[in-house]
């Protein structure tokens, strides 16, 4: 790393001796807002944010849509916007091209 770069996070890749540990997870409902109805391709984006992987497995993330408009917030605590920028990438590829745009 050069000296003006800072390391964020790592990611580990492999398997454990114990496969790992379940986590349990917020619904779309708990991890969005919608005026509305939930459209199809939102519910698509939101269960691919859910399974994102974020910091500690908190999910400290906020999506929400206004007509087509998606906006999302970061949460508090360490790693909530590198964990935003990981959810909005999975929400992006799961609900795919269609008349929406983010708004942030």
């Amino acid at each position: 790393m050069k000296d003006n770069e800072k390391l964020v996070g790592i990611i580990a890749f492999g398997y454990s001796d114990t496969h790992g540990v379940p986590h349990d997870m917020k619904s779309v409902e708990k991890l969005s807002r919608v005026n509305g109805d939930m459209p199809d391709w939102f519910r698509r984006g939101m269960e691919g944010a859910r399974f994102a992987p974020t910091s500690f497995n908190q999910q400290k993330f906020l999506f929400t849509l206004d007509g087509n408009k998606v906006s999302a917030k970061a949460g508090i605590g360490i790693g909530a916007k590198i964990d935003l920028g990981i959810a909005k990438c999975h929400f992006d590829l799961c609900a795919g091209d269609g008349d929406w745009k983010w708004i942030n």
